[in-house]
């Protein structure tokens, strides 16, 4: 059974991807800090260390088939309030996982990323598309990328996530995410929160999707992905807020204001 180690184990991501991967017959390492509480159910094939991802050790990627490297401060508001922090664990601790993951004998490295790179767009924008960063969150993270990039070679494997808007149920749940805010607002307190006047386009993907990607980039052969950029998303998910607005509207069983 290979082994994968996954940061940013406790998260909202990391408390969907870890079951499927057991689920794939995976072990395991899920590291976290488990600042919330931990709430990954127990497996024979999982081993939880309660760890600073900033610490890791040679010891911690001995003997590990693939890292998903998921720790991160995730969203703007945040990266804003603590930009030390952020570029610490968003630059500097994914750049030093990934060296010490090469150093050690890791085959695949994957960098969860943000669409949020791409700054805003007046068009429809793909892998090769010009980025541009606006905020301590997408800035680091596009740091992070430049470096972890240039890492490859024959023998390690990376490969960029440039994830859209992520919604979806988990247990461990963030309402800070545009679909699941409308959702919480709707149903908790009957308005649904819209952001200026719902227009803007965004790009949206499902939890279950963005783990089903990492999981299929563990699985694929490496010359299709060694050193590529993916964006994750569709465009069926890729609609204004007003527009999605309307569909959770559509979906509560009770009387919701728009605000």
């Amino acid at each position: 059974m290979k082994k994968i180690l996954v940061t940013g184990a406790g998260g909202y991501i990391g408390n969907v991807l870890i079951p499927m991967l057991l689920k794939r017959k995976y072990k395991v390492i899920a590291i976290d800090k488990f600042f919330f509480g931990q709430n990954l159910k127990k497996n024979k094939n999982l081993e939880i260390k309660k760890v600073d991802v900033r610490k890791l050790q040679n010891k911690h990627f001995r003997n590990i088939y693939g890292v998903i490297d998921l720790a991160s401060i995730s969203n703007d508001p945040g990266a804003e309030k603590f930009k030390k922090l952020t570029w610490d664990i968003n630059y500097k601790s994914r750049v030093r996982n990934a060296k010490l993951a090469k150093k050690n004998g890791v085959q695949r490295y994957i960098l969860p990323s943000s669409c949020s790179i791409y700054g805003f767009q007046k068009k429809i924008v793909n892998e090769n598309s010009k980025v541009n960063p606006l905020t301590t969150y997408s800035k680091a993270n596009y740091a992070a990328e430049l470096k972890i990039k240039k890492l490859r070679s024959n023998n390690y494997c990376v490969v960029i996530v440039r994830q859209a808007t992520i919604f979806g149920i988990s247990k461990r749940m963030r309402f800070d995410l545009a679909i699941n805010a409308m959702s919480e607002g709707a149903y908790n307190h009957n308005q649904l929160p819209i952001m200026r006047n719902g227009e803007q386009v965004r790009p949206f993907c499902h939890v279950k999707d963005t783990c089903r990607f990492q999981i299929m980039l563990l699985e694929c052969s490496l010359e299709k992905i060694n050193g590529e950029i993916f964006n994750v998303g569709s465009s069926n998910c890729t609609k204004k807020i007003k527009e999605l607005a309307n569909i959770v509207k559509r979906n509560i069983p009770k009387k919701v204001n728009l605000i």
